[in-house]
């Protein structure tokens, strides 16, 4: 049953993309991995999943951009948000989630009033019942931010976030 139409992606990077359908190939999976960017209207846009394991860009790349998706409650430049409000719309009522974000999407001191309705609505549509803190240097040498892996499930609203900090008192 894995073996069979259970995946899927999209990457805006092509080489990415054909490493990714190459790995699946090689391990007898097939898959559908889209070209383009997941933010973007295109055939991924209609799917509904039951589990989605993911990260949105990080990185300046693409900055500026406004999607044109009527799917997306809030207008926003942050991609990272936009990325949030992409999962939102694709992920299945019942459907559980982890996705890896900056620590600048929790929290950020420049939120407006569309970045916090964005989280807020994330709040109320899903259950974030666990924030995982990743120690710094976890993705060098590709990238160094600080960043998190939130884990939620669609359906229920949040009551109680567990947050586990693997930063405090470990070396870089």
């Amino acid at each position: 049953r894995l073996s069979k139409n259970t995946f899927s992606g999209c990457d805006i990077v092509p080489t990415t993309r054909r490493l990714g359908l190459m790995n699946c190939f090689l391990h007898e999976i097939e898959a559908e991995i889209y070209y383009g960017s997941s933010l973007d209207e295109g055939p991924h846009v209609g799917k509904r999943h039951n589990l989605i394991l993911t990260n949105p860009p990080f990185g300046s790349s693409g900055v500026g951009g406004v999607p044109d998706r009527a799917d997306f409650l809030y207008t926003t430049t942050n991609k990272q948000l936009n990325f949030i409000q992409h999962i939102l719309t694709i992920l299945k009522v019942g459907g559980q989630c982890a996705v890896v974000l900056p620590d600048g999407v929790l929290n950020s001191a420049d939120s407006d009033k569309t970045d916090k309705g964005i989280r807020e609505n994330l709040l109320k549509q899903c259950d974030l019942h666990t924030i995982l803190k990743l120690p710094e240097g976890t993705f060098i040498p590709y990238a160094n931010p600080k960043a998190n892996v939130l884990f939620f499930t669609k359906g229920k609203p949040t009551k109680e976030t567990w947050i586990y900090d693997l930063r405090t008192n470990i070396p870089n």
